[in-house]
């Protein structure tokens, strides 16, 4: 059994007709790959190749939802795709992108199941599977040297004063008359 996804653009160029009419022809779509923002649309390749030989097969009332690598660590919360390779393990199926790029996708279950593993682990102490801070930018040792040189430069220059006029706080002493009389400069 093929297990094999194939995109909008690979089923029109399967079946050779335009891309907007791939779905009134085979119907409605067997899966949605969910990767980031997107939600592409997928045939199972068998049914494009019966098409292809002029069988027509029924969609599924409710497609099928898979997700890619990057969008598994996203809602695994992991730092990282390669963290969860081994927890994955073998995709569930593969989908065939525009141009022939083939894609590992893993279904809902799957995604439980490695869920499960990365809270197991969370739980008991590990912080293997945490988002780790973005990386540090790093600072060349020219520009270390350079800054070092230009604080030596700023400790010998005499600082400049920032302004002649001095702010003080007012007194309040106006509001009474006698007081007025004795501030008042003759």
């Amino acid at each position: 059994m093929l297990r094999e996804l194939v995109s909008k653009g690979e089923s029109s160029n399967l079946i050779g007709c335009w891309l907007r009419l791939v779905e009134k022809r085979l119907g409605g779509p067997d899966a949605i790959i969910i990767n980031g923002r997107t939600e592409a649309k997928a045939w199972r390749f068998g049914r494009v190749m019966a098409f292809r030989e002029g069988q027509v097969m029924q969609a599924p009332e409710t497609p099928a939802v898979f997700y890619s690598r990057t969008e598994c660590a996203r809602r695994l919360e992991c730092a990282s795709v390669h963290q969860i390779k081994e927890l994955l393990g073998a995709p569930d199926y593969v989908y065939i992108a525009d141009g022939g790029k083939e894609l590992p996708i893993w279904s809902h279950r799957s995604l439980n199941a490695a869920f499960q593993l990365v809270q197991d682990a969370r739980s008991s102490g590990s912080k293997e599977f945490d988002r780790k801070r973005a990386f540090k930018p790093r600072i060349i040792r020219q520009q270390r040297d350079r800054l070092a040189r230009f604080a030596r430069v700023r400790s010998l220059i005499r600082p400049k004063p920032v302004s002649r006029v001095r702010f003080c706080s007012p007194r309040h002493v106006w509001a009474d008359p006698e007081a007025v009389e004795a501030c008042r400069v003759r």
